[in-house]
């Protein structure tokens, strides 16, 4: 699990989008959850990610090479 700060919540009516501020990253972490989700700027929360659900990108936008490998998925 990680540990951050709630930076900006958007509510979009079938999810709510969290950008999280993690203590020592460089970069904001943004997470969907599904429905709604009873979170305000400021508050300091704890998430568990999923391996399969994480979708990581480098600092000019390419995708990180995903290590966690879904059945009847190519891995390059």
């Amino acid at each position: 699990s990680i540990h951050g700060e709630v930076m900006i919540v958007e509510k979009l009516g079938n999810e709510t989008q969290v950008y999280l501020n993690l203590e020592g990253a460089d970069a904001d972490v943004i997470f969907r959850q599904p429905d709604t989700l009873a979170v305000d700027t400021g508050d300091k929360i704890e998430i568990g990610i999923p391996a399969h659900r994480c979708h990581l990108f480098h600092s000019d936008g390419r995708a990180c090479r995903r290590l966690y490998k879904e059945n009847g998925v190519e891995v390059e």
